[in-house]
């Protein structure tokens, strides 16, 4: 396997934009508006909406995929979104759209912009509640009630194809800016990539009549021809795949055999495992879990975590993991903080979470050069991360600090229980508590996985299995041992707190001051111990960790500190690279099943985004994740 470290990504570098006197948004960079004065809205649904026959399919209620080059306002998405609610108001089809875009905008921009159209309110603002943080990558994004489902890639347009994978869509908008000033936005080699991930009769829409633009997409095996412009403009462009679902030039043509499973069965009632039912679940599959306990009474269920991001220097593999999963983790927890969820026929309480931000210490003097080095070769965007001095972070905190640190305006925390509550609401997922499964096996003229329980009784049978039961699932599949150990974590939780730190602190430890007055810190890190038992020396090795922090965070404890103190030890299940395993394992003289597993100390981040990548590799969807990050996820046994 590649060693994540040689895995760096682009800087992020977002569109620098220049308001004209009439309100409309110029690019310095490419000399060029982002959309005409002759009416945005009325030309994006004209030159791709409609010229792409989205409407007729739409009111069809049929799955459809999008891909843009140029995703630049979000108005030609805003635009389609909502072609997709006007025709099938009440359908259960979903509008699959990418975007690709070098240049993304800034929320503060697009907030500015959206104002001036009210008619896609709803999606708009909600897609600017969840905008993604500045940071190369895949950012998916569920909205209008999860019919429109927004993955953004970021990053420059062939990359981004190549990390895309074998996708098909139906329709492609080409609208970066004029082929004269961004030539690699009409390459060849773009065209002949689209015709690769077209599917039968997929249609391609752009403003452009270039020649150069038509002779590339017919070089590439698409039919081309002109149409009438908009607003006064002689022509366009409008291209159609064969409908026949030829392969000749365009690799292989996805399986007509295979069926979306039905329903399936997750072994695990942490996060990873009710992630994975949650994003099957929401894809109309029924799904029940099992797990030896009850929801979270592993690692999933201590009183906080945290979620941050992980920078590095290179922008390696684990913090690409990290930093896209911590943007659709927070949004899927904001989004069912919204909702009540019911704990019982007669209660019910959202999830407990709150992004208003964090702040990390550099660990000493070396991290702080570090630091240093990362700004200087691969600075994060300010809506991620921003460096403080020691003083800037002292002023910050009200707290003394000898080192720098950073300042993570998206960061928060979460308490896991009321987010697998949530998890578990959802339609078509049944919990199967305190059951064991103790042993499984193949049936292959069924072709299908059976579990029984620890007495040998049958517990369920089922195609689709996937194991995410974190540091139990080497008792399932002992080969797991070969990549996931378990790491022992005792976690402190204080209720005498004499003063409230208004935001968590991060240093080796963390600290997070609850709303409802405890206050939850460490947490040990003890690679391959089992023991579960609470430790008085591991309690003094978390306090020394808050005092770390900063001296005055002690102070801020309560006199009757160790009577005040309670302990909680879970054991996680991690990797040697710091990366999870997820995607398909077959076991030897046995049928594929799935697996989401050693998501460590950042499994809050990365095991929801990991579910939802396993979801579209059982369903065979367009990417999650760039290809490089999803073939380094792979089980390799």
């Amino acid at each position: 396997m590649t060693s994540p470290d040689n895995n760096s990504a682009p800087a992020f570098a977002p569109a620098d934009i220049v308001w004209r006197e009439d309100g409309t948004p110029f690019s310095p960079q490419y000399g060029d508006v982002y959309f005409s004065q002759a009416g945005g809205v009325a030309e994006k649904r004209a030159v791709f909406v409609e010229a792409c026959a989205l409407p007729a399919r739409f009111a069809e209620d049929r799955d459809t995929a999008v891909l843009e080059l140029g995703f630049g306002t979000g108005l030609g998405f805003l635009v389609t979104a909502q072609a997709l609610l006007d025709a099938a108001p009440s359908g259960r089809s979903r509008l699959w759209f990418y975007s690709i875009e070098k240049h993304p905008w800034r929320r503060q921009d697009f907030d500015r912009l959206r104002k001036l159209w009210p008619a896609f309110c709803g999606v708009a603002e909600e897609l600017s509640t969840h905008w993604p943080d500045g940071t190369p990558g895949f950012h998916r994004r569920y909205l209008a009630g999860g019919r429109i489902v927004l993955t953004l890639l970021y990053g420059e347009a062939l990359p981004m194809l190549a990390a895309l994978g074998a996708a098909r869509f139906d329709a492609f908008y080409l609208d970066g800016f004029a082929p004269a000033r961004n030539q690699v936005m009409w390459s060849n080699a773009l065209c002949a990539a689209l015709f690769q991930r077209a599917a039968p009769g997929a249609r391609v829409a752009t403003y452009s009549a270039a020649r150069a633009v038509a002779d590339a997409l017919r070089a590439a095996g698409f039919c081309v021809e002109k149409v009438p412009g908009f607003a006064g403009k002689r022509h366009r462009l409008l291209a159609v795949a064969p409908s026949d679902g030829s392969a000749d030039a365009r690799g292989k043509s996805p399986d007509a055999s295979f069926m979306r499973p039905e329903s399936a069965v997750v072994l695990g009632a942490g996060i990873a495992g009710l992630s994975v039912a949650y994003a099957l679940a929401r894809r109309g599959i029924a799904v029940t879990v099992f797990d030896r306990a009850a929801p979270g009474a592993g690692a999933s269920g201590n009183p906080a975590g945290l979620l941050t991001p992980l920078l590095t220097v290179d922008h390696n593999l684990p913090s690409q993991l990290v930093q896209m999963g911590l943007g659709f983790s927070r949004a899927q927890i904001l989004q069912l903080r919204a909702q009540s969820h019911p704990l019982s026929h007669t209660q019910s309480r959202p999830v407990q979470a709150e992004f208003s931000g964090a702040y990390q210490v550099v660990r000493d003097e070396a991290y702080a050069a570090r630091q240093q080095r990362l700004l200087a070769q691969n600075p994060p965007d300010a809506s991620l991360a921003i460096a403080l001095s020691a003083a800037e972070l002292s002023a910050k905190t009200g707290l003394s600090h000898p080192l720098p640190g950073w300042w993570y305006p998206g960061a928060g925390w979460v308490a896991p229980l009321s987010w697998l509550a949530a998890l578990a609401a959802e339609p078509g997922i049944t919990l199967r508590p305190n059951t064991h499964i103790a042993s499984l096996h193949w049936q292959a003229e069924q072709q299908q996985w059976r579990g029984r329980d620890e007495h040998g009784a049958s517990c369920f049978a089922s195609s689709t299995l996937i194991i995410a039961a974190g540091a139990e699932g080497e008792l399932l599949l002992p080969e797991l041992a070969t990549v996931i150990f378990p790491c022992r974590g005792q976690v402190n939780v204080h209720a005498a707190v004499r003063a409230r730190q208004p935001l968590p602190l991060m240093r080796e430890g963390y600290l997070i001051d609850l709303p409802d007055g405890r206050r939850v810190y460490g947490a040990s890190f003890k690679p391959r111990e089992t023991d579960t038992r609470v430790r008085v020396a591991e309690t003094e090795e978390n306090r020394r960790r808050v005092g770390d922090i900063s001296p005055d965070v002690l102070k801020t404890f309560g006199d009757a500190a160790a009577e005040a103190d309670t302990a909680r030890v879970s054991l996680r299940a991690t990797t040697r690279h710091r990366l999870p395993r997820v995607g398909a394992y077959t076991p030897e003289g046995s049928g594929a099943l799935w697996l989401s597993v050693g998501h460590g100390s950042r499994g809050l981040s990365t095991a929801p985004l990991c579910a939802e990548h396993l979801a579209a590799l059982i369903c065979q969807e367009p990417a999650v994740l760039p290809r490089a990050l999803g073939d380094a996820l792979k089980i390799d046994l």
